[in-house]
């Protein structure tokens, strides 16, 4: 340790003499760290001194922040240590700020904590044989913990353990050298970068180099030739406009992001508002109308999608009404409307309405949500069966129950030909060789359900496949 010190001190101790001088005024000198640990923050950061000052700052707030946790929490501390709780341990101002101070939480967490410490220690002593077995062998172990729950799942047999620690040390090597073998072209690549950079910035005008240096200077960073190009076409050489046009762009940066997030939010939230329907009985009660988005159901299953493919989409439309027809025979619903972009065919299928958006809307996903404007309070009992995420996600703030169209078409399967569902056998691996391995849910695995949608066009649509 003390050679490594000496070492780090010939290499970076000049530079950190004259940085501790220059910052000996800064705010940062009241909190500065020893010398030993500024030598390795140089080692971390191959002596980049923005990178140390960043560090050091986020190290003084996490010190001011532990100091004020223990201002505000002084009281729910003094609970826990008289309860005979570890109150040094740094988890614990971390889980008051987590339960706002809740101190019966705290308490459950940190006993649920040493009780799992006192299970593991108890654990230790009933395999201390068989750890020392490993070791002699010649097995490291690193995770004391992973390898005593690996013999309590396989009963203390050692050689089913030892086996299992030995793969699982191969197959770290592996990929340690898989690792290496990668690393290696992108230092090269980094390095070609380093050197496209420095010619770059060597191509510059002496002009542009001051140009930049103040650009910087105003904390203006990004890429070079981007701010440049700010800084002479559209800010006329002003460094204060060409930092308040950055700054926009920067809000408008962040403004898209926030955008993008709640996109993703709501199409999240979405896609679990979709009922799912596995029996018969999932279908949801009380539902009077059903709209049925036409061009969205005619890809979902195989045979459909060849019609459409080769041009014989009106014969996808008529199968999907004959599908729906009898469908709604059995479930007798009182309103179910299929609706396509386009169509000619509109003539009534059984109790199957069949409308064309056009020429009164442009696309179907337009009059479904005008559809359900005008039915505004009744939407509860109004289910859309479709799996447009962006339509969906119009439809779920109308207060419309959503179905996608696999699902339809799998609760038309079990209404009118239950014949055709079939199901993979479950597969369940009890073997005692497996067990170090094998996870819990590889014994609660469910056979897998499968329809045969294309016999139900072939019967139901009278369609010949």
């Amino acid at each position: 340790r003390h050679a490594k010190f000496d070492q780090l001190n010939q290499k970076y101790g000049e530079e950190l003499t004259k940085f501790l001088e220059q910052e000996s005024s800064h705010s940062l000198a009241l909190e500065m760290p020893k010398r030993q640990r500024l030598l390795r923050l140089m080692e971390r950061f191959n002596g980049n001194w923005d990178d140390v000052r960043k560090s050091l700052k986020r190290m003084n707030s996490r010190h001011q922040n532990k100091e004020q946790l223990q201002e505000q929490y002084a009281q729910q501390v003094v609970e826990l240590e008289q309860d005979g709780l570890n109150v040094k341990c740094p988890c614990v101002y971390r889980l008051l700020q987590k339960y706002d101070g809740d101190v019966t939480k705290v308490r459950e967490q940190m006993k649920h904590r040493l009780d799992k410490k006192s299970d593991f220690e108890k654990l230790e002593k009933e395999y201390e044989e068989q750890l020392k077995q490993l070791e002699l062998d010649g097995v490291h172990v690193k995770n004391k913990r992973f390898v005593v729950r690996r013999l309590k799942e396989s009963n203390g047999q050692l050689d089913m353990v030892k086996r299992f620690l030995l793969e699982k040390q191969e197959r770290g090597q592996r990929k340690a050298e898989k690792k290496r073998d990668h690393s290696s072209p992108k230092e090269g690549e980094e390095q070609g970068c380093r050197k496209e950079r420095k010619i770059r910035t060597a191509n510059m005008s002496i002009e542009n180099l001051d140009h930049l240096k103040q650009l910087r200077a105003a904390d203006i960073h990004g890429n070079p030739m981007k701010i440049l190009k700010i800084f002479h076409e559209e800010c006329n050489d002003s460094v204060e406009l060409t930092a308040e046009i950055c700054r926009q762009h920067k809000e408008q940066r962040k403004r898209d992001q926030k955008e993008r997030l709640k996109k993703h939010e709501l199409l999240k939230e979405t896609q679990q508002a979709y009922l799912a329907i596995t029996t018969q009985q999932d279908w949801p009660l009380d539902i009077e109308q059903v709209y049925l988005d036409g061009n969205n159901m005619m890809f979902v299953i195989d045979s459909l999608r060849r019609l459409c493919l080769n041009r014989h989409g009106k014969q996808a439309e008529h199968a999907i009404g004959q599908i729906a027809s009898a469908w709604n025979e059995k479930m007798l619903i009182p309103h179910i409307n299929l609706i396509y972009d386009s169509t000619k065919q509109l003539e009534t299928i059984g109790t199957v309405i069949v409308q064309s958006a056009q020429p009164k809307y442009k696309t179907t996903d337009d009059m479904l949500v005008d559809l359900t404007k005008q039915n505004h309070g009744r939407n509860e009992h109004t289910v859309v069966v479709t799996s447009d995420r962006a339509l969906a996600a119009q439809l779920k703030n109308e207060g419309c129950q959503l179905i996608k169209p696999y699902h339809w078409f799998a609760h038309c399967v079990m209404v009118l030909t239950p014949d055709l569902i079939k199901q993979d056998p479950i597969e369940i691996d009890t073997s005692v060789e497996r067990a170090p391995t094998a996870r819990k849910c590889e014994h609660n695995k469910k056979g897998k359900i499968h329809y045969d949608f294309d016999e139900l066009v072939k019967r139901v649509g009278n369609i010949c496949i």
